[in-house]
């Protein structure tokens, strides 16, 4: 399995989409992989970035369907990268270490971390555009955080590749 969040955000199978992944599903992941070097963020902090524009009630009814979805989602393709309890959601990063699943931010990393001409090479490979291309503003904290993160990973490429 592949996600994609560099550009268009998909989710793949042997190179073939896979319909209808939950939209918050690559939301979470990036969010986590880019905000916690623990990879776990905390259910209130998440529901209220996500769902800045209501209360904190809806907030977490909305975070709690929506895990919801992403469990069931993920129990129907084998994989458990988002694992939450009642106080943490968190990634499970032991089948991108094991091969088993590829996240081409994870990628962008490790290549930034190594440097060099194939490092740049393969950074240029990866970014197919803004982080979570198509991700429909509704005003709420995520995307002015998203913004942010755009800006500076744009900036990293060019850094990186220039």
């Amino acid at each position: 399995m592949r996600l994609t969040v560099l550009g268009e955000a998909t989710v793949s199978i042997g190179g073939h989409l896979v319909p209808r992944a939950p939209t918050n599903f690559l939301r979470i992941v990036t969010y986590i992989l880019l905000e916690s070097n623990r990879h776990s963020v905390s259910r209130a902090k998440l529901a209220q970035i996500l769902w800045s524009e209501t209360d904190q009630a809806h907030a977490s009814m909305n975070l709690r369907q929506s895990l919801a979805r992403i469990r069931r989602f993920q129990e129907q393709f084998g994989i458990t990268l988002i694992e939450s309890d009642a106080a943490y959601v968190r990634l499970n990063l032991a089948s991108v270490s094991q091969g088993l699943l590829e996240i081409d931010l994870v990628e962008f990393f490790n290549c930034a971390e190594q440097g060099g001409p194939e490092s740049a090479l393969k950074i240029s490979e990866l970014y197919h555009g803004d982080l979570l291309a198509q991700n429909e503003p509704d005003n709420s904290d995520f995307d002015e955080w998203l913004d942010i993160k755009r800006a500076k990973l744009r900036d990293d490429v060019i850094l990186k590749i220039g």
